[in-house]
């Protein structure tokens, strides 16, 4: 009887102590998880501050620009990579006969622009121009929509 006593004590402490280290690791668990909590409300409140900021530009850019939502297209650029051997006069001429077939494009919102992409891309799609006696054959390579319209092509003579 006495050693089903001290069995049972035993026993009993056992368990005490395994509930003071379970309680004990629950401690240390929340306070090292806390500081991690805490540091990420600190960081959720700094980005809700810097969201409102950024909220409050946009309406005081929007209330100086209400017409930003129509943008046209002010001005076209042209660039040309010559392939084989093309000389700067031919270049030239290239650069002024393709500025005066897109002088149409000025003034277009750039929505209007962006649907045609597919036009724009077939009409200058193999093209030829004479300049001074020479085919040279143009391809657009690149369209850039913005309101200065960027057109990148490739000419061979």
């Amino acid at each position: 009887m006495i050693m089903l006593e001290r069995a049972t004590k035993r026993f009993t402490v056992g368990v005490i102590i395994f509930f003071l280290g379970v309680l004990s690791g629950g401690i240390l668990t929340m306070l090292e998880c806390g500081d991690e909590m805490g540091r990420f409300t600190l960081e959720n409140a700094k980005l809700r501050l810097e969201q409102e900021h950024l909220r409050e530009q946009i309406t005081e850019l929007e209330k100086k620009a209400p017409n930003l939502s129509r943008l046209t297209v002010q001005d076209v650029t042209i660039s040309i990579d010559m392939t084989g051997s093309g000389s700067e006069i031919v270049k030239q001429e290239l650069t002024r006969r393709i500025l005066s077939d897109t002088r149409h494009l000025l003034g277009k919102d750039l929505k209007s622009i962006g649907e045609m992409k597919n036009v724009l891309f077939e009409l200058y799609g193999p093209r030829l121009y004479e300049i001074g006696g020479r085919e040279v054959r143009i391809r657009l390579q690149t369209l850039v929509i913005a309101p200065v319209l960027e057109l990148h092509f490739s000419a061979e003579p």
